[in-house]
């Protein structure tokens, strides 16, 4: 970063919460040598931030593209005046590139929520018409995926012109990820299309990839803050199922997998697959399958 950028950086992250001007909100600022171009794609400033309390963060509008990926919880993203602000829901395993031209704010509508993101700066004009229609996005969430942004914790903080090119095309493959999933949404990996409201995103996400914690419908009504039956309702005139159901089925072809690979109790099994009363998990298996866990294991 030059001095430009990180007077600008910091001038601009002076409204987020009760910062402070010694304090970057734990932001990683980046600096390169004085002969590179700022042409290339490059780091101003990174952070990886877990937050148990809800807040709300707003940042002036920079000459930078802002990546950010919710690895658990859900932020709602607010893009332009407080009018009529464009409105974007990540959620947990999104990303979301949005160039911040004009005033964002983020706020934070479910807990607990960790976030990953990145101020980047450098001409990015080539994927503007990608990023102006941008949404968020689940990555290729059964493989490695650079939208994640943990390659970008190996990038050193002061990073040399050998280092830059190689920086570059890293930023490079993730913005061209982004964009080619954009482009192609049966390559997402979300179910539900951008018409799909971000908290029932969140919702079955969370159902997909967290099925062995104690979810209820309260559980989801408290952290999302929508009624149950309209979770239920909305949820099942998506994905065709009640969210209950679509849990325990979940749940059920796991208990499946353990079943046959491997040698642990019905028990055990139970309580690893979100099952914590081992008669109901019995009970909810053999009216899945026809029979009891031990026969299905048999059989």
């Amino acid at each position: 970063m030059n001095s430009d950028d990180s007077a600008l950086l910091i001038r601009s992250i002076q409204t987020i919460g009760d910062i402070t001007t010694d304090d970057t909100f734990g932001l990683k600022l980046y600096t390169y040598a004085p002969n590179i171009t700022d042409h290339l794609l490059h780091p101003v400033a990174s952070c990886e931030r877990n937050l148990t309390i809800l807040q709300e963060y707003t940042f002036s509008p920079m000459p930078f593209l802002f990546l950010i990926y919710c690895v658990e919880g859900a932020v709602l993203i607010q893009a332009g005046n407080n009018c009529e602000p464009v409105e974007y829901n990540v959620a947990t395993g999104q990303f979301f590139a949005l160039p911040v031209s004009q005033p964002i704010r983020i706020r934070l509508v479910m807990l607990p929520c960790s976030l990953r993101f990145c101020f980047i700066g450098g001409d990015y004009s080539v994927f503007s018409d990608y990023l102006s229609a941008g949404k968020p996005i689940h990555p290729a969430l059964r493989s490695c995926s650079p939208l994640i942004l943990t390659e970008l914790s190996a990038i050193p903080q002061h990073f040399s012109a050998e280092q830059a090119l190689d920086t570059h095309l890293l930023l490079t493959r993730i913005l061209s990820t982004y964009c080619k999933t954009l482009c192609n949404e049966k390559d997402t990996f979300s179910q539900a299309s951008g018409a799909t409201p971000g908290y029932l995103d969140t919702m079955h996400h969370a159902i997909l990839y967290h099925s062995d914690e104690p979810h209820t419908l309260q559980h989801f009504s408290d952290r999302l803050g929508i009624s149950r039956f309209q979770l239920c309702r909305e949820y099942r005139s998506i994905f065709g199922i009640s969210p209950m159901q679509d849990l325990n089925r979940v749940r059920i072809n796991n208990a499946k997998k353990l079943l046959i690979n491997t040698s642990l109790t019905v028990q055990e099994i139970s309580s690893r697959t979100g099952f914590y009363d081992t008669n109901n998990f019995i009970r909810i298996f053999k009216k899945h399958t026809g029979m009891t866990p031990g026969k299905f294991r048999k059989a």
